[in-house]
């Protein structure tokens, strides 16, 4: 006989799903939803207690009555420990939300069977108004309950079958309060509740999902909104860093080239010198734009003012576009209105020029006839200072109106 092998080592624990933590924290929602309605349901339990020991103490039914007030005071007492746990909910594991799930149902349940107490000893003994009055608290009390209960497990059941279920067959067997359609009615009410409670859990819990899920959803939209931030931000840092670096390199190039053009040359070569000049030149125009913008958007953009003629710098932006306005048949021209330019300004005069080459370059871009027109306007600004306005006219196709507000 071969004996079967034996393995050293620990035991081997089944795989088990992972948690959902949607699911652990719909629970948690549902607890904190209930708790503060099972902390606020101690006064009404008393106030259905009272009115009913009064009329069993008025039957004679003091035992049952001194019963009553005591399993209703520990039942006070183990919903308000309850409730006083609801501070660490948000901390608590799976584990931890089951057991004080159990607690919640155990404590449904001794609330039913002292109802249920209340039905067998002192319900027969009440009278017709008395009986009357006793169901009315029962059913109020059960509806009540059904609120915060019905989320939780199988609390509401817990409570109303031993709170319903001795009224039904006390209602059937005791000849005192013997009534056969009171006891039916009294079974669709607990089937009636049972289905209604089961349909609030289910609906309690949904929207609860559906919150969840959707705040959820919104924390990874904003994390990767930020992320995305923050790549961007990073990459413009970079290259506003990088400006010095790339600049270096490419000055060298246009300066290379410039002594190079100073030098004897054939007519081919010095037409290969200006190809490259003028490459480089471009290249260095849009490095210029990319690294610009780039220190915009990290907010590393500083202006460098310095005393500087703005009719003089409007004069060179006109200028190095009229041959191109002249070709295509185009009249550019300048305009100065208002008071009288001052010789000087106190103006970063690369970021303005920039300006006007780019205003000026759209402009007989999109302008197949007639005329493009810079216009120049001074006025005073209090203090010494001086407001200049510069506008654009042309007679090209214009923008169109809702997209002028962009």
């Amino acid at each position: 006989m071969v004996a079967a092998p034996r393995w050293g080592g620990a035991p081997v624990m089944p795989n088990r799903p992972p948690a959902d933590p949607v699911a652990l924290q719909l629970r948690r929602e549902v607890l904190a939803f209930a708790l503060p309605d099972l902390r606020r349901s101690v006064g009404l339990m008393w106030l259905a207690i009272l009115p009913v020991g009064v009329l069993g103490w008025w039957r004679d039914q003091v035992a049952a009555v001194g019963l009553t007030l005591l399993l209703g005071l520990a039942n006070s007492v183990f919903r308000l420990r309850i409730a006083h746990s609801a501070a660490g909910l948000a901390q608590m594991d799976a584990a931890a939300v089951q057991r004080l799930e159990h607690q919640i149902e155990r404590t449904a349940l001794a609330a039913g069977l002292m109802w249920g107490l209340t039905v067998v000893l002192i319900y027969p003994h009440l009278g017709p108004t008395g009986a009357a009055m006793h169901v009315m608290i029962v059913a109020g009390g059960s509806a009540l309950a059904a609120f915060y209960l019905a989320p939780i497990g199988r609390s509401l059941a817990w409570l109303l079958a031993p709170m319903l279920l001795p009224l039904v067959a006390v209602t059937l067997v005791v000849p005192s309060v013997r009534s056969l359609p009171m006891a039916l009615l009294m079974l669709v009410y607990l089937l009636v509740m049972l289905a209604a409670g089961q349909r609030l859990r289910q609906t309690a819990q949904l929207a609860i999902r559906r919150g969840l899920e959707a705040a959820q959803a919104n924390e990874r939209l904003v994390l990767a909104r930020d992320q995305a931030e923050q790549a961007m931000h990073a990459t413009h840092r970079f290259l506003a860093t990088m400006s010095h670096e790339l600049r270096t390199p490419m000055n060298g190039v246009l300066g290379t080239l410039a002594l190079l053009e100073r030098s004897t040359l054939t007519p081919p070569q010095r037409r290969l010198l200006g190809l490259a000049r003028q490459s480089g030149e471009g290249l260095m125009v849009v490095l210029n734009d990319v690294l610009d913008m780039s220190k915009i958007q990290a907010d590393r953009l500083e202006l460098r003012p310095s005393a500087a003629s703005p009719l003089a710098l409007a004069e060179a932006a006109v200028a190095l576009f009229e041959p191109s306005a002249q070709q295509r048949g185009l009249a550019l021209r300048l305009q100065v209105t208002g008071d009288p330019l001052p010789p000087a300004v106190w103006i970063d005069a690369q970021r303005l020029r920039q300006v006007l080459l780019i205003l000026l370059g759209n402009a007989l871009k999109f302008t197949e006839q007639g005329e493009v027109l810079l216009q120049l306007q001074a006025a005073p600004a209090g203090d010494g200072q001086v407001r200049l306005q510069l506008a654009v006219q042309d007679t090209g196709i214009g923008i169109a109106q809702a997209d002028q507000a962009r």
